[in-house]
């Protein structure tokens, strides 16, 4: 793993570490090395995360970019190290120059500039040998005129801040030299006598290797990788599916290390997504795991992400058919794209149908701005979802029950939706605790049934300063008249029943 990029520090008066120096001029003066070894410049990092939402936004997109590997080799006598994008220039460092100690591949950083990321320079004293990395513009000037390093060339681009993909990169000094280190290095150094300097950037670990989704064997078991499959091929349940999931499940190594998505613009099946009518559901779903109404399944889906992509047409994501008892846990659904909050622009990032007892813990859809309901509840019972953030899908709502029976929720965020909290023709009882409710554009809840009035307690709710509980209750549902009781909606704080002050119906 790689040394984070160090805040250089030199002490006057240092012995002359030989090796790292006449490797430094062996490079200048065109000794054998790599393509890209013309001197040691400074590292520079990928991503910045400034202030505005606009550099942020372009900052994660330092994701996608293409990486290469960087190399780290150290000089066991002098303590010096080097780190650097070329294989062949650690290489000659290995063979001609004393770096002996080969830590080789310590991260992976793009090789060409790009918005949002740092280059980072390489430095390095004559006097002490040391080599110096820094994504500092201002710290490698001040190297140069005060303390006496020479600048030798960018090495790699890297990110100031932290994004969803980084790994963070430390800096570390021992007398006059500095050492890079990623991960338990950084410990096992301190534990040497390196002093921690802090981190100086961040860097990317490997790249994932994208393998076909029909390659996981068939416990569902994925691993740290991307897993594509094409079109909605498969005709499940009157449904046409992407790819119908064990009955056992699917689990990965976590939402940022295991992917699962559909190749871009490889469904055949945009004829299928209906005209513009209520009557009709949109019959598409990227991944389906289902049983029978006879036969139910409890499978466990845990540790992945389903990423949207682009299909040229509205489609579902994860989809639960016929289950009893599944657990769903921190699993992400992304950018899956609906256009209205009822049927059929009205599309589901995660949809439990005919569910029984599911539990739902650290749950994300994130609609990316293009999503319609984000976690849906259709013909389900006994919904518990505990530590779920739905958000950014402007087109209908955080949590869509609908036909329900008893819903638990706890710790859920839902935030940046058309209506945060949705429940039409739910009955039984409603118990949500803690619920963060900030930023959704029409409604916070939406209330309404024709048939009996089910029961609500509302605990605790954060909601933006100042701001009270909007609650619509509307005056029919299913065109028949709401048959739900405003005196069974309470909304508690600290023990305290405070409805009436603090929701607003509408």
């Amino acid at each position: 793993m790689y040394d984070a990029c160090m805040h250089w520090f030199y002490r006057a008066g240092v012995t002359r570490i030989r090796g790292s120096c006449r490797l430094a001029v062996a490079l200048r003066n065109g000794h054998p090395r790599s393509d890209t070894a013309a001197g040691l410049t400074a590292a520079v990092v990928i991503g910045l995360l400034g202030s505005g939402a606009g550099v942020a936004s372009a900052a994660e997109a330092g994701c996608a970019l293409p990486v290469a590997p960087v190399y780290q080799v150290v000089n066991p006598t002098s303590q010096a190290s080097l780190v650097t994008a070329s294989k062949s220039e650690a290489d000659n460092a290995r063979a001609n120059y004393g770096f002996t100690v080969d830590n080789g591949v310590i991260l992976h950083a793009p090789a060409a500039a790009a918005t949002g990321l740092n280059p980072v320079v390489r430095l390095y004293h004559p006097t002490s040998g040391d080599f110096l990395w820094t994504a500092d513009a201002a710290e490698a000037v001040k190297a140069v005129t005060t303390y006496g390093y020479q600048r030798q060339k960018t090495d790699f681009y890297a990110s100031p801040a932290q994004l969803s993909c980084t790994i963070p990169v430390t800096r570390l000094v021992k007398g006059s030299l500095h050492r890079l280190a990623v991960g338990s290095t950084v410990a096992t150094l301190t534990a040497a006598g390196w002093n921690n300097e802090g981190v100086k950037f961040h860097a990317f670990p490997a790249p994932q290797a994208t393998l076909p989704l029909s390659s996981v064997p068939a416990g569902g078991v994925l691993g740290d990788a991307i897993y594509t499959f094409s079109d909605f091929s498969i005709s499940k349940d009157g449904r046409q599916v992407g790819a119908v999931l064990p009955a056992a499940g699917l689990s990965g190594q976590g939402a940022t290390r295991s992917i699962v998505r559909m190749d871009a613009g490889s469904s055949t099946k945009a004829s299928t997504v209906p005209a513009d009518d209520p009557a009709n559901v949109n019959p598409l779903d990227l991944l389906l795991v289902t049983g029978t109404a006879g036969t139910q399944v409890s499978p466990t889906l845990s540790g992945f992400t389903l990423q949207g992509t682009a299909q040229g047409h509205l489609y579902n994501g994860l989809r639960l058919s016929y289950t009893r008892g599944a657990t769903i846990s921190g699993v992400k659904v992304a950018a899956v794209p609906g256009n209205y909050h009822i049927n059929p622009g009205e599309t589901f990032g995660i949809n439990d149908w005919q569910g029984h007892g599911n539990t739902y813990t650290d749950v994300e859809v994130d609609g990316a701005g293009v999503g319609a309901s984000a976690l849906g509840f259709n013909s389900s019972e006994n919904v518990t979802v505990t530590r779920a953030d739905l958000h950014d899908n402007p087109y209908s709502a955080g949590v869509a029950a609908w036909k329900t029976r008893n819903v638990t929720l706890t710790d859920v965020r839902t935030t940046g939706n058309r209506t945060g909290l949705n429940f039409e023709r739910v009955t039984g009882t409603v118990v949500v605790t803690r619920p963060t409710i900030q930023g959704n554009t029409e409604q916070d809840l939406y209330i309404g049934t024709d048939g009996d009035s089910a029961t609500y307690t509302i605990t605790d709710p954060v909601l933006t300063a100042g701001a009270k509980l909007r609650i619509r209750l509307p005056a029919n549902e299913m065109g028949s008249p709401n048959q739900q009781k405003k005196s069974d909606i309470k909304v508690l704080v600290n023990g305290t029943d405070v409805t009436a002050s603090l929701v607003q119906w509408l």
